[in-house]
């Protein structure tokens, strides 16, 4: 892997064109326009739509980390599996994870709005959450696993489409750090929440809190993201359209 990363950055370094004209290099020292300091973060996060995608991914990432972190620990207490077995589910996981990537964004994203996309991936991810804290057995938990990963996949994409979409071009690197930031605080707290309750509770018991956390943000989805008039309700499809229906 260090290998890896080591090659990756010496063709960066060496093959990767300057994104850069001279020109805008020379105006960015004087340019401070498009520079994102603190205060200005602040002001963007406190924006209505910025804010909500926000909250969104804060809550989302939380579940979702719950799932990851947790997943081992579940396969071994709650269906004695070995090693093996869970890392041959997880290479599983990986596998729908691409074929989300590669064959359903694309398609997905042309026809349904992104808040419809990110409304329904979320009740999605909420239901299957809950099955897989209670799975009886390793082909129901296939049978789980497969509409989850979708969902999780397809929930992720587009909620950083949103939230590039929230903030002036000048802010997007900024947006996103802030993003990273809020979302490796529920990366610590996800393990250390499902970790009591696993144990304190039930083995179902973190794909429960999952699953709450996903349906709890549903409402709030439906209200700031697809509810018709929302920014994000209209569909590319269905927004090419609306020209040739009022010429005609």
């Amino acid at each position: 892997a260090a290998g890896i990363a080591l090659a990756n950055a010496v063709q960066v370094f060496f093959f990767l064109p300057e994104s850069l004209t001279p020109e805008r290099k020379a105006s960015l020292p004087t340019n401070r326009n498009g520079v994102v300091t603190v205060s200005r973060l602040v002001e963007a996060f406190r924006r209505p739509l910025f804010g909500d995608i926000l909250g969104l991914r804060f809550g989302f990432g939380l579940a979702f980390a719950t799932f990851q972190t947790m997943f081992s620990l579940w396969g071994l207490k709650h269906l004695n599996l070995d090693a093996q077995t869970i890392g041959l589910l997880l290479a599983y996981v990986g596998v729908l994870s691409a074929v989300v990537q590669f064959a359903l964004i694309a398609p997905l994203t042309r026809r349904y709005s992104e808040g419809v996309l990110l409304t329904v991936t979320l009740g999605v991810a909420g239901v299957f959450l809950t099955l897989w804290g209670v799975s009886p057995s390793i082909p129901l938990l296939l049978v789980v696993l497969t509409p989850l990963c979708f969902a999780i996949g397809i929930q992720n994409t587009v909620s950083q489409s949103v939230l590039s979409k929230s903030v002036s071009p000048a802010e997007i690197g900024g947006a996103f750090g802030l993003s990273s930031a809020i979302q490796s605080i529920g990366s610590i707290i996800a393990p250390i929440i499902g970790g009591v309750i696993l144990g304190s509770i039930g083995t179902w018991s973190p794909g429960v809190l999952g699953g709450i956390i996903c349906l709890g943000l549903v409402p709030f989805a439906w209200m700031k993201f697809a509810k018709p008039g929302t920014r994000f309700s209209v569909s590319p499809q269905a927004a090419a359209a609306e020209p040739q229906t009022s010429s005609a």
